[in-house]
């Protein structure tokens, strides 16, 4: 009898330990998601974060980097809400980017922007002129290792983004492809191609540029 009430006796006992731990812990303020403690923009982002980054710094293999100076250098707001509507045809964010709202994609533009758009007189925006063949053979050599073979990038399993698609090549011009290939994206694998530069992966003369530009522009023909 002595051991069973002693049995009844600890058993009560844990069991008020473990309420009290229970209202101890219920006492505790609750520590609220870390989204309710981030900015509107920072907010507006999370929808992008899974695949570009927490900071827009990128994933290879999944979406470019849109962090870098350069690039937010030569697109304005204007084509940037473009880019995030037509160019999430082919991903399963497709209808979310249809979908979003202009002042939300402005609130996104507000976290990433670091640099102000320069002046768009200073992009060369001839139409490239230049020899196809010796285009295609240099992106051969130089662009399809990360952009794939057809330049579809991420559709063709690349480590890169589309740059030949006509998705892309609708909302750019040859002068944005000529900044990007002379200064490439800075802390990314898109390195300068402009000779002389100590982080290039290889160097490209003015001429061989426009090759390159004139082979992208000849997709789908």
């Amino acid at each position: 009898m002595q051991i069973r009430e002693w049995s009844w006796r600890l058993l009560i006992a844990v069991l008020a330990t473990f309420q009290m731990s229970l209202s101890s812990y219920a006492d505790v303020p609750k520590n609220n998601k870390k989204k309710e403690h981030l900015s509107p923009a920072t907010k507006a982002y999370q929808a992008c974060a899974t695949c570009h980054g927490e900071a827009g710094q990128g994933k290879i293999g999944v979406a470019p980097s849109l962090d870098t100076k350069s690039f937010w250098s030569v697109v304005s707001d204007k084509q940037f809400e473009e880019m995030v509507r037509k160019l999430h045809t082919q991903t399963n964010f497709a209808e979310d980017a249809a979908n979003l709202k202009s002042k939300k994609i402005k609130k996104i533009i507000a976290m990433l922007r670091k640099t102000p758009v320069g002046d768009p007189l200073s992009l060369n925006n001839n139409a490239a002129s230049g020899n196809h063949d010796s285009g295609k053979e240099k992106y051969a050599k130089i662009c399809a290792m990360c952009h794939g073979a057809s330049g579809l990038g991420y559709r063709e399993n690349a480590n890169a983004p589309a740059i030949r698609s006509q998705e892309f090549l609708s909302l750019v011009s040859d002068g944005y492809l000529r900044h990007m290939l002379k200064h490439g994206k800075e802390e990314t694998m898109m390195r300068s191609f402009t000779p002389g530069s100590v982080t290039s992966w290889a160097a490209l003369t003015d001429t061989e540029i426009e090759d390159i530009i004139v082979f992208l522009r000849s997709s789908g023909k």
